[in-house]
């Protein structure tokens, strides 16, 4: 299946990428933030997220029988989210938060892309539905988190 000029599988592996990414960002912030409860809502996230990559590697494997990240030398895709970078810099909670939901939208953009071209009642789309949820209410619980500053 084509996804605008993608394969699925490609589009899939972009997700894992994602989730890794989100993995590691929300390590590194919560790294960086002072606030005990701050730190335990990264924690936790970087938790989930590592358990979504695990999740959709497995379901792609079922798929097509790897991943990409079978074809990496160590196995894994490792990246950080870019833009939060900068933010940890700085050492700004509020400044954090902000890059982690800005984070969250462009992933929930990503998930949609891939959703509108997968069946909803197969597995992976099973899946895509229950982790897009997921982090739709993990953006709208930082959200909450800083509005309640």
């Amino acid at each position: 299946m084509e996804i605008q000029g993608h394969s699925l599988s490609s589009k899939v592996n972009h997700l894992i990428a994602i989730a890794q990414d989100a993995k590691a960002g929300y390590a590194n912030a919560a790294n960086d933030t002072e606030d005990e409860t701050l730190k335990k809502i990264f924690i936790s996230l970087s938790a989930e997220r590592d358990g979504y990559a695990t999740q959709l590697e497995n379901q792609l494997r079922i798929l097509v029988g790897k991943t990409a990240a079978d074809d990496e030398p160590a196995g894994k895709i490792t990246r950080t989210w870019a833009f939060l970078k900068s933010a940890l810099l700085n050492d700004d909670d509020d400044s954090i938060i902000m890059e982690c939901i800005k984070g969250e939208e462009l992933g929930l953009k990503e998930y949609a892309v891939v959703l509108e071209n997968v069946k909803s009642d197969s597995a992976l789309g099973k899946l895509l539905v229950k982790q897009r949820n997921g982090i739709n209410s993990s953006l709208n619980g930082i959200k909450a988190y800083l509005n309640n500053r």
